[in-house]
Formats: C-alpha cells, structure tokens, sequence
C-alpha cells in the first residue's frame, strides 16, 4: 500500500515539475569569462539572470529622447534620454543569451543603465554632449565601441530584454547622425 501511495504522489507531482521547468530560463554563454551571479526564476523578483565579466562590443550606440518626432521644440524638453546598444554579428557572438523553452532569444539590442550625460562626453567631446542633450531631434545614431563589466537577461512585457553597465565607451569616428524615428524604449 505504501508503494502504491508513493507511485500515486510521484504522478500528482510529476506534472509540477514539468510545468515549472518551461518557466526557468537557460543560457549559453560563450567562453569569455562571464560568471552568473544572481538568478530569479519567477515570484516577487521576476525572471532575471545576471552575469559578471568584461568584454568590448561593437556596434551602434542610439541615444534617445522623449522628443517630438518633427524636432520641435516641447515646454518640458528630454534632456536626459536612454540609451540602447545595436551590437554587430561579432559582438553579440561574445554575449550570453536565452534559449529552451522560456522566451529565448538572441541579443539584438542592449539597453543601458548609464544615461546619455555620461556615456556621451567621452565619445562625442563636451561641446557636441551639451548640443545633443539640449537638442531638438528624438534619436541619435553613433557608431561605437563599448566595454561592459556586467550583463543582465529579463523578460518583461512578454518579451526577453537584456541590460548592461558600461565602463568605457569611444567612438571611431564621434560623428552622430540625427534620426527622426524615435522608439528606442518601450514594450
């Protein structure tokens, strides 16, 4: 009888673990040094993995601001905006990324913690920073190479994000290109 109990327990709980297993992210991670350190799976703390390590990526550096599309200018103008990361094919290569059953997903787009004011003296010069931040235009493109010593991977809105700090940022050729399309934050 105690068998047959136990047997009955394992099948009632067996589907549980199955199901709980498509909500827990998997990762690749190339062999560059990236170490987790800290993961959530669900619950109070949403689904997050966090990784350590430090590489340079290259790519495109969009800053963007809650502008009107027309560059006009607003009572209450964006001068503080966000920052997002197009890394290219090579880069995103060096990056670690979700995959299996739970929103995986390649990294495409890199949106990150440090604000334009800091990331932009050190690419475009102090003078140009100032006319960026104050300017007109929604969004801005920038040819850039940025090092980052830390790496997190989310879902939010249904959809799978990923996240950094950069500590250096530098631009082979500082020349950003003014872009009307806007739309580099959101769900």
């Amino acid at each position: 009888m105690k068998r047959f109990l136990l047997l009955i327990g394992i099948v009632l709980i067996a589907p549980t673990f199955a199901a709980d297993s498509d909500k827990r992210s998997e990762y690749r991670t190339p062999q560059l040094g990236w170490r987790l350190i800290a993961r959530s799976d669900g619950g109070r703390n949403g689904s997050f993995a966090k990784f350590k390590g430090r590489v340079t990526l290259s790519g495109v550096l969009a800053i963007g601001f809650d502008r009107s599309p027309e560059g006009k200018s607003t009572d209450e103008q964006d001068t503080e905006g966000d920052a997002v990361f197009f890394p290219d094919e090579q880069s995103r290569s060096k990056l670690p990324y979700a995959v299996g059953n739970y929103y995986p997903g390649e990294v495409e787009k890199i949106f990150l913690y440090n604000k334009p004011s800091s990331l932009l003296p050190g690419i475009v010069g102090a003078n140009r920073s100032t006319e960026i931040l104050h300017g007109n235009m929604p969004r801005y493109d920038i040819q850039a190479e940025i090092t980052i010593f830390e790496f997190t991977s989310w879902v939010e809105c249904d959809h799978r994000g990923y996240s950094a700090k950069v500590v250096n940022a530098r631009s082979p050729n500082g020349n950003p290109v003014a872009n009307s399309d806007g739309g580099i934050i959101g769900c």
